[in-house]
């Protein structure tokens, strides 16, 4: 997350940093997306999965948030090899 007051200053920032990732600036006149989101306190984070769901929020602690970042590549990993089972399976090449 980015904190400023101008959205000249975060398109700088996106491009500098070459932020890869979808981001979003929000007014002041516009309180929607932390609303949406449940936000009640700042800061506020959310770990989101590769298919935009979110698997945690708030994770401050560098150890929690490391372990469920773990947790989650761990579990890509294990549907990527069931996926990869099921398709050798269905065209013959078990390995």
């Amino acid at each position: 997350m980015f904190g400023t007051s101008k959205e000249s200053e975060l398109r700088q920032l996106i491009e500098t940093e070459q932020v890869t990732w979808p981001c979003f600036y929000r007014k002041r006149s516009d309180p929607l997306p932390a609303l949406e989101w449940g936000v009640r306190d700042w800061p506020a984070n959310f770990l989101i999965d590769r298919c935009g769901v979110v698997r945690a929020v708030n994770l401050f602690d560098e150890q929690e948030l490391a372990a469920t970042i773990e947790d989650l590549i761990a579990e890509t990993e294990s549907e990527t090899d069931e996926v990869e089972s099921v398709i050798n399976f269905a065209t013959g090449s078990l390995d």
